[in-house]
């Protein structure tokens, strides 16, 4: 019982000290997670560089919320206001330097009536022989495989596009190194 209590007590300091090893090296993390609408998710930080923190952008802030607290190390709580996706960028610095970057996805349920959860923002999904990029706006056809190369897109990247996906405004065509790709 002791080997299982500091086997878990072991793996979850990994995972707090994993950011602070990434940031140490001026990297960007990319952290993505689902929620329901009402919950909160805990972000551990670690201990940045310069000693902040800082919520530079939040893509959707009517999907999710995000502040930062702090426990026994610098958190972010990220709290699902309503179904949607968000892109929520913390950096050990305003100039947007050592970041970490949490892709969240809220789903649940409002007033009985379930609630799809779109893919997370920057996904590529297929629908009837048509890949889509989902952005903050909407989703994005490709008009050609060249396109989706040309735009970072990967095939193995490529997933069934959802409920939630089909709920979301259809947006011009895709062109080759499109701006409104991350």
């Amino acid at each position: 019982m002791l080997k299982k209590l500091l086997f878990y007590t072991f793996s979850s300091l990994l995972l707090a000290a994993a950011p602070t090893l990434a940031l140490a090296a001026g990297t960007i993390q990319t952290v993505t997670e689902t929620i329901a609408v009402g919950k909160t998710l805990s972000v551990g930080l670690g201990q940045s560089p310069t000693g902040n923190w800082y919520v530079l952008s939040n893509a959707n802030p009517s999907a999710a919320s995000a502040v930062l607290g702090f426990n026994t190390e610098p958190l972010v709580l990220i709290s699902g206001q309503s179904a949607g996706s968000s892109e929520i960028k913390v950096c050990s610095e305003q100039s947007a330097i050592n970041c970490l970057v949490v892709k969240v996805a809220v789903s649940g349920n409002v007033l009985g009536a379930s609630v799809f959860n779109s893919h997370a923002i920057g996904s590529w999904v297929i629908s009837d022989g048509t890949v889509y990029y989902v952005s903050s706006n909407g989703l994005i056809p490709i008009p050609t495989w060249e396109i989706f190369l040309s735009n970072g897109g990967k095939q193995a990247d490529i997933t069934e596009i959802n409920n939630g996906d089909m709920q979301l405004p259809l947006l011009p065509l895709m062109s080759a190194a499109d701006s409104r790709v991350r």
